[in-house]
């Protein structure tokens, strides 16, 4: 399973979400969403993923983390819930 983390530098939540899975040894692709690259990615993240990928008040919330095979995404999870999903099931 492949596992991308979309993030932004100066984002704290993105930070701690990327420290706890490097802690526990989950392995994941970084994308950068202030490059074009990662922004590009995420459009068309936005575009194949048929569920809600939520916002607040300033925007979408960060960080994502998708898993998935083969092009599909299996699981979409944003903010704090990743730590809370991991919690819940120990890699």
């Amino acid at each position: 399973m492949i596992s991308k983390l979309y993030t932004l530098p100066n984002c704290h939540t993105c930070q701690d979400v990327g420290e706890y899975l490097q802690e526990r040894g989950i392995q994941y692709e970084e994308v950068n969403l202030s490059k074009q690259q990662g922004l590009d990615e995420l459009r068309s993240l936005r575009k194949s993923y048929q569920g809600n990928i939520e916002r607040d008040g300033r925007g979408i919330i960060l960080p994502i983390l998708v898993q998935g095979n083969n092009g599909g995404i299996e699981k979409l999870v944003q903010g704090e819930e990743i730590i809370s999903l991991f919690k819940l099931n120990p890699g």
